[in-house]
């Protein structure tokens, strides 16, 4: 239709001219120019949702007006302009929805939550506990295992200052997606350089390397960008940088001048597989005080039980959990938890109590008998899995109080070595099954 429809002002930029304006297939990106002064701030208008959301300032350029734009396909690259005089510098701008990172005291490093963009900002900014300004943190590495050196001063010498991840299209990154990285560190040197490794997993790390990258000149910031394919699994994955004075590359540059810093990406998109293979299992029977028990399931952290609606084992590693029942049917279900969070709760399963005893046995038979032994035999009970023989020389007396219990065969004979005496035996003989109900 031709015809002009007015945009929503609210959370618009302030007014301005000699501004840059770029697309960025969904959105329209304003920055920079001039009013009564020159500006350092913009806004992005989405016009779908006819919202405008302020870029971010941390890290921005300084000041400028007439400056140049250009939109990358994933990012805006500001650069030049004038602010009295001329600027000859710029900066990239992540276009994408930008998340800070989180510092993790377990993994001794920044953790990225599920974001398009994730920029490190001052977190990392400068090396171990140099003079002038102290890295936050430090060393910032996974596990703490990657130590910086700590000579020199903050940007006369080597520093790794600033990690941003970002997707190459408009979603979050995830598993398999391709990912542009941007290093910013301070070169003392044209003869320093940055290095780049990637671990698909953070609990079982395999530094693979991506990329070197030579110092452009000396006694400045500068800006390394490189893209790559994350790996398909989820889970937490990291991006180490490093910059070294001379050397070569290695996964832990470790040098009184060199700056080895992570950044964790949070790729956990999936719930974790139910628990399966229930013991008891779903519909069986169990003997008193079982111990409930499932296979573990991949990428699982820790597993909470729930037993008749109740908890009984929580935040558990292990997959067994023992509960205290002698009787009745019981249903219970497993909760699994990732170390990403994210959770599954698997389905109910039930069980009943086993408290009766096995059929009894038949056809008890002497089947020979000497000076020194006696052989019983009978016929199996069908769920024995043993047996009790018992003997006492007067049978009227209370059993099995007064009777002596003389062996526990496994099979349906036994042989009863009574040796020479004049006195006459009784026999009474038990099947017991596999949770010793005894008939």
């Amino acid at each position: 239709m031709n015809s002009w429809t007015p945009i929503n002002s609210s959370n618009a930029p302030s007014g301005r001219y000699h501004h840059t304006a770029q697309w960025n297939h969904y959105e329209m990106i304003i920055w920079g120019g001039e009013s009564t002064i020159y500006l350092a701030t913009g806004g992005r208008y989405n016009p779908s949702t006819d919202f405008w959301l302020a870029t971010a300032s941390q890290g921005a350029p300084t000041p400028r007006t007439e400056h140049t734009a250009v939109w990358t396909g994933s990012e805006m690259i500001i650069w030049g302009g004038y602010a009295d005089p001329a600027v000859a510098n710029g900066a990239a701008y992540c276009a994408l929805i930008g998340e800070s990172p989180a510092y993790s005291a377990f993994y001794q490093a920044p953790v990225c939550p599920r974001a398009q963009c994730c920029d490190s900002g001052s977190m990392l900014l400068s090396r171990d506990s140099i003079a002038g300004t102290p890295e936050q943190n430090q060393p910032n590495t996974l596990n703490g295992t990657c130590p910086d050196g700590a000579s020199g001063t903050y940007h006369i010498d080597e520093s790794l200052d600033r990690i941003i991840v970002h997707s190459s299209d408009a979603n979050h990154m995830q598993p398999g997606a391709l990912v542009q990285v941007i290093a910013e560190a301070w070169c003392a040197s044209a003869n320093d350089a940055l290095d780049l490794y990637y671990t698909n997993h953070v609990d079982s790390i395999n530094w693979q390397f991506l990329a070197t990258y030579p110092c452009a000149s000396s006694s400045n910031l500068q800006s390394f960008q490189h893209r790559f394919q994350l790996a398909s699994n989820e889970g937490l994955h990291a991006i180490r940088a490093i910059i070294r004075k001379q050397g070569s590359a290695s996964q832990c540059a470790i040098g009184p001048y060199n700056d080895n810093d992570d950044l964790i990406l949070d790729l956990c998109y999936e719930p974790p597989r139910a628990a399966s293979n229930p013991s008891p299992a779903n519909g069986g029977q169990a003997c008193a005080d079982p111990v409930l028990s499932w296979d573990a399931v991949p990428g699982a952290s820790w597993y909470d039980v729930y037993f008749d609606g109740y908890p009984v084992c929580m935040n558990i590693t292990n997959t067994s959990c023992p509960v205290m029942q002698s009787f009745g049917t019981h249903s219970w279900y497993v909760v699994t938890t990732t170390f990403c969070g994210n959770v599954s709760t698997g389905p109910v399963w039930t069980f009943m109590i086993d408290t009766f005893p096995p059929a009894l046995i038949g056809n008890t038979l002497l089947q020979s008998k000497s000076s020194s032994s006696v052989q019983l035999d009978w016929t199996d009970s069908s769920d024995a899995v043993s047996y009790h023989v018992y003997r006492c020389p007067v049978p009227e007396l209370p059993f099995p109080d007064n009777w002596q219990m003389i062996g526990e065969p496994i099979q349906s004979i036994y042989f009863d070595p009574v040796l020479s005496d004049p006195n006459p035996y009784y026999y009474k003989i038990t099947a017991l099954d596999a949770c010793s109900n005894e008939n």
